[in-house]
């Protein structure tokens, strides 16, 4: 059976095959689908991420008695990971002779085209938890202008992440924001948190409700 990685022309080019290492964009952290899988499927995800680069179309050979010598685990591990890589669409069957993942074969789509925009392939924006989301969702229903893209969108995120970084009030400058309509974010006329906000912020952060707690979609 031959699979390949979804969209792996896109996010890995070289000018020789076999890199030492290969590029893993920081959107997976964010990924619902594949924090769904199991632990053994995302970290055979990994593996086989790596073997794709070792070959000019990323195709590669997943007979799982030949990918279970080479990652020192059994056929069957590999064989019930890869189906669950299958099913949720990270890899694509290219050619499959056997009848083994026949139940969750997913055809490979035809190679995108120049004129696909780069937004049709990133993941999902993701509202962080640290973020109130009833002002976020006011000020994106209000806002001036026209409608924010998942880019732009994270953009303003990682601005009031930084912002809380700093001890600027990030809370009252979206709050602020949605009550008035305002096309961008601006930073509040009491610009700094007091000590006590700040601490807290930091200690909810650190007690895993911060950046990367578990979010929320918008």
């Amino acid at each position: 059976m031959i699979i390949k990685p979804k969209n792996w022309q896109e996010f890995q080019h070289y000018k020789d095959r076999c890199p030492p290492w290969i590029k893993l964009h920081k959107s997976i952290l964010d990924n619902y689908e594949f924090h769904k899988m199991s632990d053994a499927s995302k970290a055979l995800a990994m593996c086989l991420w790596l073997v794709a680069s070792e070959h000019l179309d990323g195709e590669i050979d997943a007979t799982p008695e030949k990918l279970a010598f080479r990652f020192r685990t059994t056929g069957k591990k590999i064989e019930e990971a890869i189906k669950e890589l299958i099913v949720n669409e990270f890899f694509f069957v290219i050619n499959d002779d056997s009848k083994t993942l026949a139940q969750c074969k997913q055809v490979a789509p035809l190679e995108e085209t120049e004129t696909e925009t780069e937004t049709e392939t990133e993941a999902k924006f993701i509202l962080p938890e640290w973020i109130n989301s009833s002002d976020w969702n006011l000020w994106i229903k209000t806002r001036k202008g026209k409608k924010l893209n998942d880019q732009q969108k994270q953009g303003y995120v990682d601005k009031l992440w930084k912002w809380m970084q700093d001890g600027i009030d990030y809370k009252s400058a979206l709050k602020d924001a949605a009550l008035a309509g305002w096309q961008g974010i601006h930073e509040p006329k009491q610009k700094f948190q007091s000590k006590q906000d700040k601490a807290k912020d930091i200690a909810d952060h650190l007690a895993g409700r911060g950046k990367y707690a578990t979010p929320r979609l918008d």
